[in-house]
């Protein structure tokens, strides 16, 4: 329940990830909801299973490992999010 209800949250962070300033948000950079977080959280017990389940996040090009795979989320810098965020902010009023 911790790491799902923080990553729910409206900090979209556990208080370890928000002290390096970086958020776990869905592969199309929204909030997790709690779901999502549950998800990965449990994905996250196939990966200590395997062992290389955190390790392949060095070899793949968005940086995920295995748990981010099966619940199609991502960690990033916050800076980074907020900027991903303008773009589709962007790309929403041009389509309009």
């Amino acid at each position: 329940m911790y790491f799902s209800l923080f990553e729910s949250s409206r900090f979209h962070a556990t208080p370890g990830k928000m002290a390096m300033k970086i958020m776990a948000v869905d592969s199309y950079y929204q909030p997790l909801r709690f779901g999502r977080a549950a998800g990965r959280y449990w994905g996250k017990m196939l990966s200590n299973i395997f062992g290389i389940g955190f390790m392949i996040a060095g070899w793949t090009p968005r940086k995920q490992g295995l748990h981010d795979m099966i619940a199609s989320t991502l960690v990033m810098n916050k800076r980074e999010w907020l900027r991903q965020r303008q773009f589709q902010e962007v790309d929403e009023e041009q389509m309009k």
